[in-house]
């Protein structure tokens, strides 16, 4: 399934797709949480996206939460080709670093393949235990080992304050930047 043309959301349907068809055991604990925005937005738009914000709306949510024997495996992806880590935005690096401050990290992939197989492992490894609640811990330690290179380089706890710092910044630059874009429009119509 790798090409280097998918978007982010394909790459999403493939994994969903896939896993749907070949775990059925999994059904309904594959999903999606919607938290993309447009680009650019009108002002009736402005208001509503304050008021879903107000109802909990977090940009940098991760792509996919899968939810296995207890765990919530976060995960992000995004698109193949390129250095994965940097098309993580500064909202994303937020929201992996204040996972991992709870215990729980981000899996990040650019792959499909890589993706469903990373699920897989963990359906058939949970599935092998006796009894994979008690031996949780153990469970996590071998996935680590397994899929180490997969973990976000955000997910560090300790990184919280400094990558809200930068999320701070990077949201000033970019009103300043609809600022500026706001005020070339209106000079344009005069």
């Amino acid at each position: 399934m790798q090409d280097t043309n998918k978007t982010e959301l394909q790459l999403q349907r493939d994994i969903c797709v896939e896993v749907w068809n070949t775990l059925p055991e999994t059904r309904h604990c594959l999903y999606h949480i919607k938290q993309e925005l447009d680009a650019k937005l009108t002002p009736q738009q402005m208001i509503m996206l304050s008021q879903q914000k107000a109802s909990g709306l977090l940009p940098g949510i991760q792509d996919l939460h899968f939810l296995w024997n207890g765990v919530t495996y976060r995960i992000e992806l995004k698109r193949p080709g390129g250095d994965t880590a940097k098309s993580v935005s500064p909202a994303q690096k937020i929201i992996h670093a204040a996972h991992a401050r709870q215990g729980s990290l981000t899996w990040l992939f650019n792959d499909s393949d890589r993706c469903i197989k990373f699920i897989r492992f963990i359906v058939e490894r949970n599935n092998s235990m006796k009894n994979p609640i008690l031996n949780n811990d153990y469970f996590q330690t071998i996935l680590k080992e397994n899929f180490a290179c997969y973990i976000s380089p955000f997910a560090v706890g300790t990184m919280y304050e400094q990558y809200l710092s930068e999320y701070e910044q990077w949201v000033a630059k970019q009103k300043e930047q609809r600022k500026m874009r706001n005020n070339a429009r209106f000079v344009n119509i005069k």
